[in-house]
């Protein structure tokens, strides 16, 4: 009888979710509610006004993407679209309801794997488990600019040209900082500002569909909610995570010699002796990292 019933909630449930995207819709002008059916349901997207204006308006040109398998008697997967927020804070932009994973790709966008995940895949080859190469992977990744980043391939290749060779294969734009786009401005090179959110909904994945979505919508709107009122409290100028960020960049900045060129052009040398040029007038420097962060 119990199994019934929970049987009955979740049919339920699928049954109304055109009826409840038209309400949100309805209640929140502007926002995205679209269901689709193919003669069965397919996937429910809801996106909300609020969300899609905050994006616009505060948050970097980035996208993470992630999907969980819901544990319903229908299952299905949960895709979740994450941006980062003026103060490096994850920031919900959309969700989607499927049965099963989409594998279209958007055509005009850029796309960033997750090195956790390269790295993952890397480890569970049979051929290069044994290697200490994984550590260096992640040196490269982390380089800003090319040199740098071929001389710590370079080593990677001198343990293993088949590993060098399989890390080669996939883009590299997609997965090395000194290849990111520069006008995004974000050096994340994981995933995890989407996986800390389908997390925190693991012990939801039963629920009926409709319940699931009330417990994201409360979720999201209680995390909205506290960082209005973080912001409200601000005395700073800038948020936290830049002020850290800031003083952290003023004292290792003590560390370096700089050389005064022409004008807005300096030169700068560390305690290893590398060298760097940076032009503050095109905000930018050899070493990479301050046009990709």
């Amino acid at each position: 009888m119990v199994l019934k019933t929970l049987s009955a909630d979740h049919k339920a449930s699928f049954a109304q979710i055109r009826k409840y995207g038209n309400i949100l819709a309805e209640m929140n002008p502007g926002s995205m509610a679209k269901v689709s059916v193919n003669p069965m349901f397919e996937r429910f997207f809801l996106s909300f006004h609020a969300m899609q204006m905050g994006f616009f308006k505060g948050c970097r040109p980035l996208i993470g993407l992630d999907g969980c398998h819901l544990s319903s008697e229908f299952g299905g997967v949960l895709l979740s679209a994450f941006a980062i927020d003026t103060d490096g804070g994850i920031f919900p932009l959309a969700y989607c309801g499927v049965l099963k994973a989409i594998k279209n790709e958007w055509p005009k966008a850029g796309n960033r794997y997750c090195l956790r995940h390269i790295s993952a895949n890397f480890n569970a080859n049979s051929k290069f488990s044994s290697m200490d190469i994984n550590w260096m992977l992640w040196k490269a990744v982390e380089e800003g600019n090319e040199v740098r980043f071929k001389q710590v391939m370079e080593r990677i290749k001198g343990v293993s040209v088949e590993a060098y060779q399989w890390l080669m294969n996939i883009p590299i734009e997609r997965w090395a900082r000194h290849r990111f786009d520069t006008r995004i401005k974000s050096d994340h090179v994981t995933n995890n500002i989407s996986e800390c959110f389908n997390s925190r909904i693991k012990d939801d994945r039963d629920k009926p569909i409709l319940t699931l979505m009330e417990i994201i919508m409360r979720k999201v709107m209680v995390r909205l909610s506290e960082k209005w009122v973080k912001g409200e409290k601000l005395s700073d100028t800038i948020t936290p995570t830049a002020r850290k960020k800031l003083n952290k960049a003023e004292n290792d900045v003590r560390n370096l010699i700089v050389y005064h060129g022409r004008g807005q052009y300096h030169e700068t040398c560390d305690s290893y002796g590398q060298r760097c040029l940076v032009k503050l007038s095109e905000m930018s420097c050899d070493c990479g990292v301050w046009q990709i962060s």
